[in-house]
């Protein structure tokens, strides 16, 4: 521990909420700033492709190998483990989210998986 002596302590307490409040600010500055470069999914976007770059920021967002970022809400299915759609999506995997529809499909390895934008389904859900 970093010895700090009377003199020098009401200093101290001062700025640490302030180095707290600058970090809070800068942190979410870039946070905004990374989901605009992100597209939100609703009900009426189509999404259809292989995901190149995915990472939960405050939501899942995926970048395809075409170039096309996407913000997803949290989606859980809880006949999958993971549940949650943030740690269950992969770099690798094709999406599909017809237009008009809030199923999201996830495919990998010739398997089939599904979420529900922004719903929690399957087995568990209930127990909350």
């Amino acid at each position: 521990m970093i010895p700090i002596d009377n003199k020098h302590l009401p200093k101290f307490i001062i700025a640490l909420p302030i180095g707290f409040l600058i970090m809070t600010i800068i942190g979410t500055y870039f946070q905004n700033k990374e989901w605009e470069e992100h597209s939100e999914v609703t009900y009426q976007t189509e999404l259809k492709g292989e995901i190149k770059v995915a990472k939960t920021n405050g939501a899942v967002l995926i970048e395809f190998s075409n170039g096309n970022k996407f913000r997803l809400n949290y989606s859980d299915n809880y006949n999958y483990t993971p549940s949650s759609m943030s740690q269950f999506i992969r770099i690798g995997d094709h999406v599909y989210k017809p237009i008009n529809s809030d199923s999201i499909f996830i495919f990998r390895n010739s398997k089939k998986y599904f979420f529900l934008l922004g719903q929690r389904i399957g087995n568990e859900c209930q127990k909350e």
